[in-house]
């Protein structure tokens, strides 16, 4: 590792784009069928986008049950552990697609689910907390306030860092040591303000998509209601699966720059 790491804010935007265009027609079949998987799984669970109030419908095939949403949930986090796995395979271990659709890596898949899990919790450490000391009602004992503020903010910004520090589940997925945040920490830092604007700038790409994927409900569909709910799941899908392959070849960018090994 060099002493001063320094990102390329436009290679951050252009060279995940670059790789998807590159391996584009196994990014598509990927895409596509994982999306639709989850799409019609929702479906069968009864617990599509329509069946979670969206559009305020009365529809036959809904479940009100927490357990269908669960499935439902699960079947998402899998579905984008599975994904994740494999199109990194396709990406950088140039397996093709007939190679990678298989239960083979199942081992993997689940530590990647593990990873993602992980990274959801960290996701609701900041947003929990940040919530919690914008809500709470103050006590009178100014003691116990600062001792509340310091745990709460100290537990949001180390979940912050190793948000920041996202750049280790690329070591983990090329199966290298990935428990060195002390290596990537400083770099990191060193180039917040790039991390945090190739976020913002996916971040307003992706909400742009989404509120695509939402106007579907406009569309009639001839009147087939359960037709209109997973074409706009399929949608919505299309979205998480393409934000999980550009997250990914972003972290191997900042994974490529930091490491030399």
């Amino acid at each position: 590792m060099s002493e001063s790491v320094s990102f390329s804010f436009f290679q951050g935007i252009t060279q995940p784009l670059g790789k998807i265009s590159k391996y584009l027609k196994e990014f598509l079949i990927l895409t596509f069928s994982f999306s639709m998987f989850n799409s019609l799984f929702s479906f069968a669970v009864g617990r599509n986008i329509l069946c979670n109030g969206f559009g305020k419908l009365e529809i036959s095939y809904c479940h009100d049950g927490l357990f269908a949403g669960f499935l439902s949930c699960m079947a998402l986090l899998c579905g984008i552990s599975f994904y994740i796995n494999r199109w990194h395979m396709i990406c950088y271990d140039n397996k093709s697609i007939k190679e990678v659709l298989s239960f083979s890596y199942l081992k993997k898949d689940i530590k990647t689910l593990g990873f993602v899990l992980f990274y959801i919790v960290l996701w609701g450490v900041v947003s929990g907390g940040v919530f919690f000391l914008k809500t709470r009602v103050a006590t009178p004992n100014w003691k116990l306030e600062l001792g509340i503020f310091m745990i709460v903010s100290l537990l949001i910004i180390f979940s912050m860092l190793l948000l920041l520090n996202s750049v280790l589940f690329s070591r983990f997925m090329k199966d290298k040591n990935w428990v060195c945040l002390n290596k990537s920490l400083l770099p990191i830092l060193d180039n917040f303000y790039k991390v945090v604007g190739w976020f913002m700038v996916y971040l307003l790409f992706f909400m742009m998509l989404f509120r695509a994927s939402l106007d579907l409900y406009q569309i009639d569909f001839f009147g087939i209601v359960w037709l209109k709910g997973i074409i706009i799941d399929f949608g919505i899908n299309l979205v998480i699966y393409f934000g999980g392959a550009l997250a990914v070849l972003l972290l191997d960018y900042q994974e490529e720059i930091i490491f030399d090994d």
